[in-house]
């Protein structure tokens, strides 16, 4: 879950911030975590998303715990992301 904090947003501002909640709602590819919902109830702006452990993504690509990934891999992962944001 991620809170935003949309203190001082104009009327605008919070338009386009449902029109991007409404984009990645659509969004739809193993590469990109998935938007379960919203909430802008109550003073609270959440954004709900599947569960994904706490690693970042420098950790995936680079740390010695992981299994690296090989640059046609990356570039595969990158190519995917990129169909997917069309």
């Amino acid at each position: 879950m991620k809170n935003i904090n949309m203190a001082g947003m104009s009327f605008i501002e919070e338009e386009k911030f449902l029109d991007v909640v409404c984009t990645a709602s659509r969004l739809n590819h193993p590469n990109i975590v998935s938007l379960k919902g919203y909430c802008l109830e109550h003073g609270q702006h959440l954004l709900v998303y599947d569960y994904v452990r706490n690693l970042t993504l420098d950790d995936a690509l680079h740390s010695a715990a992981y299994k690296p990934l090989s640059w046609g891999t990356r570039l595969r992962i990158a190519l995917g992301v990129g169909q997917a944001l069309k």
